[in-house]
């Protein structure tokens, strides 16, 4: 009798241990969340504060003014000034914040939402798909994805209708493309997609009668495209490096003005049916990033140098 007391002792104690170590791990649990919010909270009020004193610097900056003279602006000359105004991550000081902002043409490559107010550029990205062995239709998802609401259903694929959260209007980001190019590559089964360098192509821009592709600035995948001509392309830039494979290219410069000095007068008549021009643009792409332990808030933007006004504000944290 003394031995079943005793174990049903044993039982109830294990159990309050059990217990009381539940507790304290949904403590430390609940603990931890507090911490880690409040940290996100400390970074958000930083990272504003250095989104501030970046927009300052953009808006006071003298160079910037001296670039806006069309005698004194060039592809060169446009380079440097987005490579010295470009921060690599440096410490802010004993904070333990690490900031980085890296300033490139906001129209290096081509806007996709563009393609449906253009059929002779679209006719130009089935070619380069078809040249990637990438079935057409992903061309159609695009326009589906840009043409807005049809009443009627009146679309060209089956996109929305396993996606019917997408907005179609425009194609606002790198998260929205990817689900377009996930059911892409599950309806067809086509990992062929995955050769383009999607990220050197396309610009996430709303749909602007002004926009122009700066052919100084062109990324070589763009060139191509356009260009119809991957060797023409690539001979355009004087620094190509390669990766693993050859389509990843990586150009060292960011803009050149050797670029449109070696097009042909007939490739620059070519290229103005894709609102590309060699007339430097003067629009910024923005990326403000700011690291904290293991957090990171990044805002990325547009800016207009004429009108020192940003837009098309993207916050990720």
């Amino acid at each position: 009798m003394m031995q079943g007391k005793n174990a049903i002792a044993l039982l109830i104690t294990m159990f309050f241990i059990i217990a009381i170590t539940v507790a304290i791990g949904i403590g430390l649990k609940q603990v931890n969340k507090a911490g880690a919010y409040v940290e996100s909270e400390q970074l958000l009020l930083q990272s504003s504060m250095i989104f501030d004193d970046v927009l300052a610097m953009l808006k006071d900056s003298k160079e910037l003014d001296y670039l806006l003279d069309d005698n004194n602006l060039s592809g060169d000359v446009f380079n440097s000034f987005l490579v010295g105004y470009s921060i690599p991550g440096i410490p802010l000081g004993d904070s333990g914040v690490i900031m980085s902002v890296e300033l490139n043409s906001a129209r290096s490559k081509i806007n996709i939402n563009s393609f449906v107010d253009n059929n002779e550029s679209v006719e130009v990205l089935r070619e380069y798909l078809n040249y990637y062995m990438v079935n057409s239709a992903y061309a159609d998802m695009i326009l589906d994805a840009t043409s807005g609401i049809k009443l009627d259903d009146s679309y060209r694929t089956g996109l929305f209708y396993e996606n019917p959260q997408l907005y179609r209007d425009y194609i606002v980001s790198d998260e929205q493309l990817e689900e377009i190019n996930a059911f892409y590559m599950k309806t067809y089964g086509d990992n062929n997609l995955q050769k383009l360098n999607i990220p050197k192509l396309f610009y996430f821009g709303e749909r602007k009668e002004e926009y122009k592709v700066d052919l100084n600035c062109a990324t070589p995948e763009v060139l191509e495209m356009m260009l119809r001509d991957k060797n023409r392309a690539l001979s355009l830039f004087p620094v190509v490096t390669y990766e693993e494979d050859e389509s990843a290219m990586d150009v060292k410069n960011l803009c050149s003005s050797s670029v449109c000095n070696s097009l042909t007068k007939d490739e620059k008549e070519e290229l103005k049916k894709y609102n590309a021009t060699c007339k430097i643009q003067p629009y910024l792409d923005v990326v403000v990033e700011v690291m904290q332990k293991e957090q990171t808030a990044k805002i990325s933007f547009e800016y207009d140098m004429k009108k020192k006004k940003g837009y098309n504000f993207v916050y990720e944290i």
